[in-house]
């Protein structure tokens, strides 16, 4: 199981009914929609609801400025030939939804299937029901990563390991005839749920926060050797 943040292009315009509606539809080719449910809306949580949703959803978010960013795109994928059943996708929506900080949060959420990975979307309104707050989850690829365990161990799902999870013999899954005795995520995950959005697959592996980590640690050493020549200029 892999579960990805789907990031929002600067110049694509924030728009919760588009995405509700393409999680909805399942438009891409050979792909079909499974199950769709929603949560935390008053207009109701079944299929037949979901433009009263959305309209619920907008009346919301229209109380912040125009272009502000207040939605959030989950993808969770499966192994090739792995799929769940509508009480366990239920179940795992909510896990990660919790993770993240969104479990009172308007969500609209389906699993499409017919293509090469089975695959969940789910689409979070940001801003709180009761507050108004926009809630903006802190390093939230660890928490998708840590709440991937879970549902692989209930549901017996193959494990994929995580960015900061070791690779060892004992949780590396894959099968010697593959070919190669280690790997952290298997190829074709996410090829089909990505092609409809511009942002590069490793734009979803690394959050901003990460990146610049990352360039800290690259610039530390010239600044304790800056330090360090000073220190030798004054003695």
């Amino acid at each position: 199981m892999i579960a990805k943040k789907v990031a929002k292009a600067p110049e694509v315009r924030d728009n919760f009914q588009a995405l509700a509606a393409y999680v909805a539809g399942a438009r891409d080719p050979g792909e079909r929609l499974v199950d769709l449910w929603i949560v935390g809306c008053d207009a109701g949580s079944e299929a037949s609801d979901l433009d009263a949703a959305i309209a619920e959803v907008e009346a919301v978010r229209s109380r912040k400025p125009a272009g502000a960013n207040l939605t959030y795109h989950l993808i969770v994928s499966l192994r090739a030939g792995e799929v769940l059943d509508g009480a366990q996708l239920r179940e795992a929506e909510r896990a990660f939804a919790g993770a993240l900080g969104f479990g009172e949060h308007r969500r609209v959420a389906a699993a499409h299937g017919d293509t090469d990975n089975f695959h969940m979307h789910v689409a979070c309104n940001r801003m709180h029901p009761a507050s108004g707050k926009v809630h903006s989850p802190w390093g939230d690829y660890r928490a998708l990563e840590r709440t991937c365990r879970e549902p692989e161990r209930r549901f017996g799902l193959s494990a994929d390991l995580g960015m900061s999870e070791p690779v060892t013999p004992k949780t590396s899954s894959v099968s010697a005839s593959t070919g190669a005795s280690q790997r952290r995520t298997h190829p074709s995950e996410m090829a089909k749920p990505q092609t409809r959005h511009p942002i590069p697959i490793i734009h979803a592996l690394c959050s901003g926060l990460a990146l610049s980590g990352v360039r800290r640690r690259r610039t530390w050493p010239r600044t304790a050797l800056s330090a360090a020549l000073s220190c030798g200029d004054r003695t």
